[in-house]
């Protein structure tokens, strides 16, 4: 079979010549010669069921409901040709046009395996002229506009794909990659901070610089707020206390801010790894906690040449903190629980009162000199204590090793005590398996500064102390 308009030889089964694209009709044409030999039968049908001899005013409306039902039968043949017609002519358009994309596409497909990106850009706008609506054909199209380096274009296309689907995560990394490989990194905050699409935003937020959120909303509180700062990916956060305007310059967010007493104005911004920076967000706060009364500590600071205890008075509903290396002391620091013995030489002190609502106290500094006359070392005293328990077979050897025991003990001097008219060192017991860390055993040891004798400490429920000769 060949094409009506060119001649060209049709391969078998097509509805389109591969050379013109001449549609093929599958249904002919109706023709006029078809209607009037219709006509006729029918008229010869009439005749012959009429009868001759029938009256004439009877003969002629019998002939006339004839004339009117083969007007009928002219107009539902007529109306079936012409739907037979349509719906073939429907098929074939839709044949032509599913047999055409799909050539076309695999046609596009080779030439940009080939890296032909050109062509198969061509290819690619065949196939979309049939068929506008499939954005999988858009977006192949747009990727062989940016592999020929029409980038803006390819750009306007992913935007155009976007705007028919806002939902194409495909576009949207696509059209994301084309942006980061020019360093448009604000452009792309701008894209994701208007997408509609939650997913989206989470699969690509590392681009974005959303504000930061704050645990506590402004306002006034009489606690004080464990004020924290969070960001809404891996960048960093930087803020400021007194309204100015926040930047790479100012303070970076690490650890809670705790807002004690006054009001505040907090301002913060959050920058992405790629330097974009948010918007700056403020809040106000108002503390209005008490603040507690400051501990009392006993003694006061000075020279001492008899070993001490350090007593702290602790203020009601408030823990009490102190750091003996000069830092600020916070609820982090060691816990008061009871007198701490005074340090030999000269040792520094910081108390706080902390009350339940985290409001501190001003913080209280003692400062010692502790000078002791001795005829004895702290390392003398321990090595007086390890010989005495050999002595008494509580060890096999100065070492600390144990009979029927892997592991051994350990003493370590820990303090300096005034206890029945002695200075005495108090030597804390540990126990220690292999390489493992050491627990206590709970058994204190004190070694006279003078002349040597070994005692054990007991203390009371109360924690008064006493002396058992060892």
């Amino acid at each position: 079979m060949k094409c009506p308009n060119c001649g060209a030889e049709l391969s078998k089964g097509n509805l389109y010549c591969e050379v013109c694209g001449m549609e093929i009709q599958i249904v002919p044409d109706f023709e006029p010669e078809i209607e009037n030999s219709i006509t006729e039968t029918l008229s010869t049908v009439a005749k012959d069921v009429i009868p001759q001899e029938m009256p004439d005013d009877k003969r002629i409306e019998l002939q006339e409901r004839k004339k009117k039902k083969r007007i009928l039968v002219l107009v539902g043949l007529g109306c079936a040709g012409l739907l037979l017609i349509l719906f073939g002519a429907l098929l074939g358009a839709r044949l032509y046009r599913d047999n055409f994309v799909d050539i076309q596409v695999k046609k596009a497909v080779s030439e940009y395996e080939k890296e032909h990106f050109v062509e198969a850009a061509k290819f690619y706008e065949n196939a979309m002229a049939m068929d506008d609506k499939d954005i999988m054909l858009r977006i192949n199209y747009a990727d062989c506009l940016a592999q020929m380096g029409e980038t803006q274009k390819a750009i306007e296309e992913y935007l155009s794909i976007i705007a028919l689907d806002e939902h194409n995560e495909i576009a949207y990394a696509k059209l994301i990659s084309l942006y980061e490989s020019s360093g448009d990194y604000h452009t792309i905050n701008t894209l994701l901070s208007n997408c509609t699409d939650e997913k989206i935003q989470n699969e690509f937020q590392s681009y974005m610089a959303k504000t930061p959120e704050f645990n506590y909303k402004g306002g006034a509180y009489e606690q004080v707020v464990p004020l924290k700062l969070i960001a809404p990916s891996s960048g960093k956060i930087y803020y400021t206390m007194d309204g100015t305007t926040p930047g790479k310059g100012s303070l970076i967010y690490t650890a809670p801010i705790f807002l004690r007493k006054g009001t505040y104005e907090i301002k913060a911004v959050y920058i992405n790894d790629f330097g974009i920076a948010s918007d700056v967000v403020t809040q106000i706060y108002t503390i209005e906690a008490v603040i507690p009364a400051a501990p009392l500590v006993e003694p006061q600071s000075g020279e001492y040449n008899i070993p001490q205890l350090i007593t702290v008075e602790v203020p009601a509903g408030c823990n009490v903190y102190y750091t003996t290396d000069g830092s600020a002391p916070g609820e982090n620091s060691s816990i008061y629980g009871e007198a701490i013995p005074m340090k030999t030489g000269i040792s520094n002190y910081k108390f706080v009162a902390i009350s339940k609502e985290g409001v501190p106290s001003d913080v209280v500094e003692r400062t010692y000199q502790l000078t002791v006359e001795t005829n004895l070392s702290a390392t003398d005293a321990v090595r007086r204590l390890k010989y005495r328990l050999v002595e008494l077979d509580r060890l096999l050897d100065a070492e600390g090793n144990l009979e029927n025991m892997s592991g051994k003990n350990i003493y370590v001097y820990n303090s300096l005590h005034y206890v029945d008219n002695k200075t005495l060192y108090f030597i804390y017991e540990y126990y220690q398996e292999g390489d493992n860390s050491r627990n206590m055993t709970g058994t204190i040891y004190a070694v006279d500064a003078q002349d040597g004798w070994v005692y054990k400490v007991i203390k009371d429920t109360s924690g008064n102390v006493s002396l058992e000769p060892v």
